[in-house]
């Protein structure tokens, strides 16, 4: 007691002690009084040799369960813990119907039309026997083809028609990397089929999907994907999984690859698996699917294109570079007069165009070309269009432009308007960040000028503080991107580098997302498999993470209440048994400390705030920087003004958020601003994004959606804790 009274005691001197700065490693320092406050505390580092003794003992399992003489080789490995919060784990749309596997199929292939009058001038139907004879022979397949070769939307359908044939049950899923991938895809093979959406062939990106017990062939998003089979702990729903763009190597994807080759291999034998892509490191995929000491095979599709994309760079622009830029090779980025450069090469484009037109005996038989431009980022992409707008509204000038952005954070409906003719008289130009690289196909891109830079999300592994950070693509990248032209008339890509810099110091492939990003949905994820601690897990990635990044995942995923300090009731500091919080954060489409932030908003009766402000955080600001389009800053000193309103006085930007998104969201309940005319002269006036404000909206309703479906409500009045 006298200790307490003492420590209490506050006419004792104060003594002031220096503690180390930088991140907290979870380590108690012996010598925390001799610390040295200028040096942050060095975490241990294990580096990834861990992986080769997990690799090892994966093979040698593997081994084991191809022993015809092993009578114990499924019942070891295929079974996982039951655990009494699996509806945590069902966010689908639709119930999961099982396969039984040969079973006639004769309700769904008498009911719709199998026939089709297949287009034969893709180069995929040259190899439709070969692919098919090796899937039926392999368990994976590997699948190299070329952009725009149909192996896309035809791979599926050839599986599809082959099990028409032999009237066999077939349950047919294709991943792509993003949503309006998986959209476009499936209506477009809906529109060549004649079947109506959500029949024969779905999609499902989200929450949002169309399907039916009819459904045979499902396009759908990787994160999909991976929660239904972590969800299943089985590949049995499904008769083959196709994986395209797998060369991507996102963390998503690098995961899927763990969970499919460990579901492979115990309690999931038969199910098909084809891995494709247009720039695939195909060595290192078919040694990762080695199977019975056989690497998958490799299938390369023999490019036969109809039209030619020329390549050009800065270089090569002539009078259009007059100034001889260059890009510096140690710090990537777009200056102002690469912006300039671009700007100048799309007068020019349009100029050839209207020559051509001009000389042409029937100009209307010529094809309205677009152009689309790749950028890093969605700052880049306003500046881009800031640019073309006014140059669109020079009064000495005839270009008429239509510029249209693509970027993640908007709509799907929003992303589909790139499909869409420009008006007359107008020559569209896509404004796109790396979405557009892969899958999408928008047939009248006859330009595609392309900056050859990305941004990815870095993380610091001594902080663990992830930043957005920019950087030079690598050329499998730049080779995708180019084949966004040439699909139905010859094509040209502009690089905005040189040559020189783009065959010597850019890199060939990219860094996979799972050596530089955060781990901790990765980590999650592993745990709610339940097949082995996070480290037994990511060790098995095509390349897995460092052990010591594992480990502060670990740490901070304790930190926010995810995970348990202890394993089966034993203290453990390498690992954790998963909580109701972590659950949740596995599932729900944000960072960590955002969901944690919407269940202590539920927890003290605060849910739908909390939701608000999470959605709010999630997105581009909601509120404009007072930066007008056409570049002045005289105005923004007046948004900061009206952002300090949105505050209330309490000098909050979650409040701000708070106070702006539920005006807006009343007054298009009460229809104040029901005309889109008025919408806009209001944001304007508050300084309000309203292209974010809706991108917020729709996060919001699938927050609530999905917080419902795992039984989180807000709480009634009577129920209120204050």
């Amino acid at each position: 007691m006298d200790e307490v009274k003492t420590f209490f005691d506050f006419t004792k001197e104060f003594r002031r002690v220096p503690v180390p700065r930088g991140c907290v490693s979870g380590n108690i320092a012996a010598n925390a009084g001799k610390a040295d406050s200028g040096r942050p505390i060095k975490r241990e580092y294990f580096g990834d040799q861990y992986s080769k003794q997990i690799a090892d003992q994966e093979r040698k399992r593997i081994l084991e369960e191809d022993d015809p003489m092993n009578e114990t080789r499924s019942s070891r490995h295929g079974a996982t813990s039951s655990t009494c919060m699996d509806e945590l784990e069902d966010l689908s749309d639709e119930d999961d119907v099982k396969p039984k596997t040969n079973r006639i199929d004769d309700n769904v292939y008498t009911r719709y039309n199998f026939n089709l009058n297949r287009d034969e001038s893709l180069p995929i139907h040259d190899n439709k026997d070969q692919i098919l004879a090796a899937i039926r022979k392999y368990p994976v397949v590997v699948l190299e083809g070329d952009t725009g070769c149909g192996k896309t939307t035809q791979v599926p359908q050839y599986i599809l028609d082959e099990a028409y044939g032999n009237r066999e049950y077939c349950k047919i899923v294709c991943t792509q990397p993003r949503r309006i991938a998986a959209i476009s895809i499936a209506r477009r093979v809906c529109q060549e089929r004649k079947w109506e959406e959500g029949s024969v062939v779905g999609f499902q990106v989200g929450l949002h999907a169309k399907v039916s017990e009819d459904t045979r062939l499902l396009y759908c998003t990787t994160g999909v994907l991976l929660q239904k089979l972590i969800k299943e702990k089985s590949l049995r729903h499904f008769t083959h999984i196709i994986l395209d763009e797998v060369h991507e190597r996102d963390q998503e994807m690098d995961f899927l690859l763990i969970v499919i080759r460990k579901l492979l291999t115990t309690n999931s034998r038969g199910v098909k698996i084809v891995l494709m892509s247009a720039t695939i490191n195909a060595g290192e995929f078919s040694d990762y699917f080695t199977i019975r000491r056989n690497p998958a095979p490799v299938l390369r599709v023999d490019s036969r294109r109809l039209y030619q994309v020329r390549e050009f760079y800065l270089s090569d622009l002539g009078r259009i570079n007059s100034t001889n830029t260059d890009v510096d090779v140690s710090d990537p980025g777009i200056s102002k007069e690469m912006y300039n450069i671009a700007y100048k090469l799309i007068i020019v484009i349009d100029n050839i165009e209207k020559q051509e037109a001009s000389v042409s005996m029937d100009p209307s038989s010529l094809p309205q070309t677009s152009i689309l431009i790749f950028l890093p980022g969605i700052n880049e992409i306003d500046q881009m269009c800031h640019k073309l707008e006014s140059l669109s509204e020079s009064v000495d000038n005839n270009v008429k432009l239509f510029p249209i952005r693509l970027h993640s954070l908007i709509s799907p409906d929003e992303q589909s308007k790139v499909f869409n003719h420009p008006p007359t008289g107008f020559r569209k130009v896509i404004l796109a960040t790396n979405i557009a690289e892969s899958s999408i196909t928008v047939p009248d891109v006859k330009y595609v000028i392309d900056f050859c830079l990305t941004k990815s999300l870095i993380t610091d592994t001594a902080t663990n503080f992830s930043s957005l950070q920019l950087h030079w693509a690598s050329r499998a990248n730049c080779r995708q991107r180019a084949g966004r032209a040439g699909r139905v008339m010859n094509g040209r890509v502009y690089r905005m580098v040189s040559k020189d810099f783009y065959e010597h110091y850019m890199e060939e492939f990219g860094t996979a997302e799972m050596l530089r990003c955060p781990l901790e949905n990765a980590v999650l994820k592993a745990k709610m498999l339940d097949m082995g601690p996070p480290p037994d897990i990511l060790g098995l990635a095509m390349t897995p993470p460092n052990l010591s990044d594992i480990h502060n995942t670990i740490l901070t995923l304790k930190e926010v209440g995810a995970l348990f300090t202890t394993v089966n009731g034993a203290y453990s500091i390498q690992d954790g048994d998963l909580s109701f919080m972590g659950r949740v954060m596995a599932v729900m489409p944000l960072d960590i400390r955002l969901t944690r932030l919407i269940l202590l908003g539920y927890i003290f009766s605060a849910m739908e705030e909390a939701i608000i402000i999470a959605a709010g955080l999630s997105v581009r600001s909601i509120f404009r920087s007072g930066v007008d389009r056409r570049g002045r800053e005289n105005t923004q000193v007046e948004a900061y003004i009206q952002k300090l309103v949105w505050a209330d006085g309490s000098g909050s930007d979650l409040f701000a958020i708070l106070r702006a998104y539920r005006l807006w969201s009343s007054m298009r309940e009460q229809q104040n601003i029901h005309e889109e005319a008025s919408e806009h002269y209001w944001a304007n006036r508050y300084f309000i994004n309203l292209r974010s404000m809706k991108e917020m909206h729709l996060l919001v309703l699938e927050l609530r959606e999905r917080l419902q479906r795992l039984g989180i409500r807000e709480q009634h009045a009577y129920q209120r804790v204050c």
